[in-house]
């Protein structure tokens, strides 16, 4: 499934839709740079792994039925940053968990 289709899914479903894309990426806080400017995560983002826990369960899912949030290139990004790529994936679940738990969509879609 192309980022088009997704993103026409999640309009679809009234869920608000981010693209964020790992390719080229080689550190952790060009992640966090391309993170928060996708999610438009606050000026006070502390670019660390706790603040973008923080920042994925504070969005603004209360002005929007939930978000969609697919991310591009993963698995190249992976290969590159073994340690960062797994905290990364274990900080996603969490978000998705919490928002499950308080009954709110939130889709991470892998590529």
């Amino acid at each position: 499934m192309e980022e088009k289709s997704i993103k026409a899914s999640a309009s679809r479903n009234h869920l608000s839709f981010a693209g964020i894309d790992l390719y080229g990426l080689t550190d952790r806080y060009q992640l966090f740079k391309e993170i928060a400017a996708k999610l438009s995560f606050p000026s006070y983002f502390g670019m660390n792994w706790d603040a973008l826990l923080d920042c994925l369960t504070d969005m603004q899912v209360n002005t929007t039925v939930g978000y969609v949030i697919l991310i591009k290139n993963f698995y190249d990004f992976r290969k590159r940053l073994p340690r960062e790529s797994k905290m990364l994936e274990q900080i996603l679940f969490s978000a998705v968990e919490y928002w499950k738990s308080r009954g709110k969509p939130f889709y991470i879609i892998i590529s």
